[in-house]
């Protein structure tokens, strides 16, 4: 497993935290924009396929992002690189509570998947703490 060694490890390792907070702070604010959605209160042309169409987008510019650091490091097989796997899994699932074809929201299923993108933002973050000691 990689450790940070010099400073442009440290450099390099805190711009992808940084990056990846900013992007998990972003798929919290698609979350409750379903709720301005379905309230009404959105702009009239935002809408739950619009919206997952950009969320899917972010998620995808994150994995590119990501990949980049992860192949920069040799971390593929790593716990970081698993952990992160399985957060980029169920973000991509995140929007399943959404019934585009009926213009419903599953709120249960919105809940449980916030919830599990949560989980596994913690476990990857303390995974990637480890190399940072």
């Amino acid at each position: 497993m990689m450790t940070i060694k010099n400073e442009k490890q440290i450099i390099d390792a805190n711009i992808f935290l940084e990056r990846f907070l900013t992007y998990r702070d972003i798929f919290s604010e698609y979350f409750k924009t379903i709720k301005v959605i379905d309230s009404g209160e959105a702009l009239t042309y935002e809408n739950y396929q619009r919206l997952e169409d950009n969320y899917i987008w972010n998620v995808k510019k994150l994995m590119i992002f990501s990949s980049s650091f992860i192949h920069k490091y040799n971390l593929e097989g790593s716990d970081i690189a698993n952990n992160l796997n399985e957060y980029f899994v169920v973000l991509i699932d995140g929007m399943q509570g959404i019934n585009f074809e009926k213009n419903t929201v599953n709120y249960d299923k919105i809940e449980e998947s916030k919830k599990l993108i949560e989980e596994k933002s913690i476990k990857f973050r303390e995974s990637f703490s480890l190399i940072l000691q």
